[in-house]
């Protein structure tokens, strides 16, 4: 039955921020419960996409890869048209695009450009849920799922910027989810904590915060790519169908709240 329940058979799903390592892998689990999906790839990226969609579908019935600027509103427009022109409908929107360039500063070093590279995440997801949340209301029905961090609530000195925008999609997500309900779309948060990859984890030589970190975590180990993936999946799911406004910390016990 919960097999049946995690049937994403039907289900068109948007991830952007795919051709990282965690997006991978949220695009692999989807593709691996049945949903289509479209990835965007951004300056550089298009080979690595292009890899993805090679390996995933390699009879691209089922995937679709376009540029998308996020933060560039026609850009956005143009990436949702070309979706809703290939499959007809919108019903998932995983999101985890955030400047990579996070260099921790205490708040008197920083200047309005570190702010900056934070806070135009803030405008990118603003901009792909403005475009993909009236496609979802067309069928009634929508999965939106925002990629947050456990530094939104587990604050730690020279990452506040990072913190700010993080907890302020939290706040926008929250208000979304109000807003939308009646339309059976449902706004959720997975934030991760500390992730390694199956591949590596355990073998990671720890800095000493890390390894400080690590033993102050129940189940001693961080959370790997896949165990992030599940929870996406979870909420994009039937199984979810009641939750709305929720965050799932994805952080093996480091973070409860």
């Amino acid at each position: 039955m919960t097999e049946r329940l995690l049937d994403l058979s039907g289900k068109v799903a948007l991830v952007l921020g795919a051709v990282g390592n965690l997006g991978t892998s949220i695009t692999q689990s989807l593709m691996d419960h049945g949903a289509s999906v479209a990835i965007n790839y951004y300056k550089g990226e298009q080979e690595k996409a292009d890899r993805l969609l090679e390996r995933l579908d390699p009879g691209k019935s089922r995937m679709l890869s376009l540029f998308c600027d996020v933060n560039e509103e026609e850009s956005v427009r143009d990436f949702m048209q070309a979706v809703k022109d290939r499959f007809g409908r919108v019903d998932i929107l995983v999101n985890l695009v955030h400047n990579p360039e996070f260099v921790p500063k205490k708040v008197t070093d920083m200047d309005w450009a570190d702010w900056r590279n934070h806070l135009i995440a803030q405008k990118g997801h603003f901009l792909l849920c403005k475009y993909a949340i009236p496609i979802m209301r067309e069928h009634q029905y929508g999965r939106i799922i925002y990629i947050s961090g456990g530094l939104a609530v587990r604050h730690m000195g020279g990452s506040a910027a990072f913190a700010a925008v993080k907890s302020g999609l939290t706040a926008f997500s929250k208000t979304l989810a109000i807003e939308e309900g009646p339309n059976n779309i449902t706004v959720n948060i997975v934030a991760p904590g500390k992730i390694t990859s199956l591949e590596t984890d355990g073998e990671f030589s720890w800095n000493d915060k890390e390894q400080e970190l690590l033993e102050r975590t129940p189940l001693r180990r961080f959370a790997t790519q896949e165990d992030v993936a599940d929870a996406v999946l979870y909420f994009a799911s039937p199984l979810a169908d009641a939750m709305t406004g929720q965050t799932l910390y994805v952080a093996c016990g480091e973070i409860m709240l």
